[in-house]
């Protein structure tokens, strides 16, 4: 019963119940910060709901399971669970999620019941999307009981939001850790309030690891020597055994020697194994080195209650800290995957197309997907709309010429463009880099296990000689240096990549491009280390040269995946970077905060960004 899908009149009333909340637009007047409950009648279990999409991105009802799920809300909101080195864990919650998203989103499985609703939607962020997430799982298809429950919530909301929008305060209570409960009366046709305390959270047994008194008696005869650090976390790819369950994150168990950077052992298991593995990984960590550490570094209180018990009858001392030098430095390094040539073209091409209206209308509103079943490869070449584009784009790519003249780089492409002015444009696209393939296998073996940094920070080394002008290379072995506390070598890194990127895109006279757009991802490596260098600058309170940066990063590309718009902004306003980082930084990432702080003051600077409202002000919106 459990996996049971929903029927397709369940299907029609959930997407009914969608379509009217999205037509509401909660979202202009609640913030995710406004939580209420939704008692389901099946198992009386709450469902702790928040509205998203306030800040202009994301627009959704969540709805959190039982108090487990509104814990992890709760701590998504206060930044204490997200970390730039564990992003996996924003998937780490247990909640329902009703999403309106682009066509892209939307994949077979969604778009067939849709089809068979006689459903049409078109637009960005006008698509629902419904999915089930349950911590350390893949987002996944609703069963019937969690369709049922959604359809619920939603109409719930609705009427909870036609409320607030009239009363704010609803929401508060005077009462300490009491929220807003919709209840069901029995027979499910009326529902009421009630102001209810969240259960407790049951708590889970934490395994206590165990090692046999004749192998103690063994070990404790070993020399102690050297730090060891022990962390485990979820993989970020997730695995499926069985296609007919759920795919999952698995966990991955590493160990590392703190003062040389090496990793000692790294194992890959299922979430019911990790405890077993773990002890294995000890043992043989010990059998390996012939002998025992003087100190073992953990971050979890489970892990450090875990190997409390072998520890203290080791001899071997037991920290709990918050940073794991040598672990997070390898975490941070197994988020990246490898895109090969064929990814990377294609991800290319679909942003270029995508730009162009005749053919984004033509996925949004599924047309392209329908022609493709129903017609082969020539009828659909017979298309207007395909031919039309076809011509644009191969114009775009084969005729374009370049500018071997202005920019007497071999490595460097300019595309001409012309505007609604019919003034020329030029554009920079770096050639491809055979380093970038070469730079991603070196920081990622099959499965994303990282190389040992010592070796790591050689191949760097022969990779920039090898290719100068590919800057990932620089950027990481920068990081790495900063991490060392050997800032001075780092800035010298920094300033060699940033005088190679600047010679590279500039023409003789040392002019920019008028476009060095994010979009191509052979320009990525480029940008991030003029930003950088641009940040660097800010940092030391070289404000003007930061600021000339900024901008010209602006100028060349309005669409600001970087967010250089913030950064200027916070220049004019006279804040440090110090500042800056401070009052956004939620640990690794920025959120709804710094945008709608950038909303509020940057038309207090019309002459900084008047140009820049015009050119985007014509980007879609929901």
């Amino acid at each position: 019963m459990e996996n049971k899908s929903p029927s397709i009149e369940e299907w029609k009333d959930l997407y009914s119940a969608a379509i009217e909340f999205k037509k509401l637009k909660p979202w202009e007047w609640m913030w995710d910060s406004d939580i209420f409950g939704v008692q389901n009648p099946a198992t009386g279990e709450i469902g702790y709901c928040c509205v998203t999409g306030r800040a202009g991105e994301h627009f959704a009802l969540g709805v959190y399971l039982g108090s487990e799920g509104l814990d992890g809300l709760l701590q998504v909101q206060s930044g204490e669970e997200i970390s730039s080195h564990e992003p996996v864990k924003l998937l780490n919650q247990k909640c329902l999620m009703a999403s309106f998203e682009d066509r892209n989103y939307i994949d077979e499985q969604d778009y067939e019941i849709i089809r068979k609703l006689g459903l049409r939607f078109r637009g960005q962020n006008a698509w629902p999307l419904f999915r089930s997430y349950l911590p350390g799982h893949l987002p996944w298809y609703l069963n019937r009981a969690e369709a049922k429950f959604l359809t619920l919530a939603l109409q719930q909301a609705i009427h909870v939001c036609k409320r607030f929008r009239k009363d704010p305060e609803m929401l508060d209570s005077s009462l300490l850790d009491h929220f807003l409960v919709r209840v069901p009366e029995k027979d499910g046709s009326r529902w009421g309030d009630q102001w209810l305390e969240p259960m407790d959270m049951e708590e889970e047994e934490v395994p206590v690891g165990v090692v046999d008194d004749d192998a103690l008696e063994d070990l404790r005869k070993l020399e102690h020597q050297g730090v060891w650090e022990a962390d485990f976390f979820y993989f970020h790819e997730a695995v499926q055994d069985d296609p007919e369950e759920r795919p999952y994150y698995p966990y991955v168990i590493l160990w590392a020697e703190k003062d040389t950077g090496l990793i000692l052992n790294t194992e890959v298991v299922g979430h019911e194994q990790w405890a077993a593995v773990f002890t294995e990984s000890f043992q043989k960590n010990i059998e390996n080195t012939e002998s025992l550490p003087t100190e073992i570094i953990v971050k979890k209180e489970e892990l450090f209650d875990f190997l409390e018990g072998v520890t203290s009858r080791l001899g071997i001392k037991l920290t709990l800290t918050t940073d794991l030098k040598v672990i997070d430095q390898a975490k941070e390094h197994m988020q990246d995957f490898q895109m090969d040539d064929e990814d990377k073209m294609f991800e290319a091409a679909i942003e270029l197309m995508m730009e162009d209206e005749s053919f984004k209308a033509l996925v949004e509103d599924g047309t392209l997907e329908d022609v493709m079943k129903k017609r082969s490869i020539e009828e659909l070449v017979q298309n207007e709309s395909v031919q039309s584009l076809m011509e644009k784009n191969r114009r775009k790519f084969a005729d374009a010429p370049i500018q071997e003249n202005e920019y007497d780089h071999e490595q460097t492409t300019l595309f001409d463009h012309l505007n609604s002015n019919q003034s020329k444009q030029r554009e920079f696209v770096d050639r491809d880099h055979k380093a970038m393939d070469d730079y991603h296998k070196l920081l990622h073996e099959e499965r994303g296990i990282p190389l040992l940094r010592v070796e790591l920070k050689t191949e760097l080394e022969k990779l920039i000689k090898k290719d100068p002008d590919f800057f990932d290379s620089y950027l990481t072995l920068f990081q790495i240096l900063q991490s060392e506390g050997r800032p001075s070598e780092a800035m010298e890194l920094l300033d060699e990549a940033y005088r190679r990127a600047i010679n590279l895109i500039t023409d003789k006279k040392g002019e920019w491009p008028d476009l060095l757009e994010w979009g191509w991802l052979e320009n990525r490596h480029i940008i991030r280390t003029i930003l950088n260098k641009a940040i660097s600058l800010w940092k030391a309170g070289k404000t003007d040269d930061a600021l000339d940066i900024f901008r010209k990063l602006l100028k060349s590309n309005p669409g600001d995946n970087v967010g250089a718009r913030n950064y200027i902004l916070a220049i004019r306003m006279k804040m440090s970077f110090k500042k800056f980082e401070k009052r956004f930084n939620k640990g690794g990432y920025y959120d709804s905060s710094l945008t709608n702080w950038f909303e509020k003051n940057y038309r207090k600077f019309p002459d900084e960004f008047e140009w820049w409202d015009k050119a985007t002000e014509n980007t879609d919106s929901l």
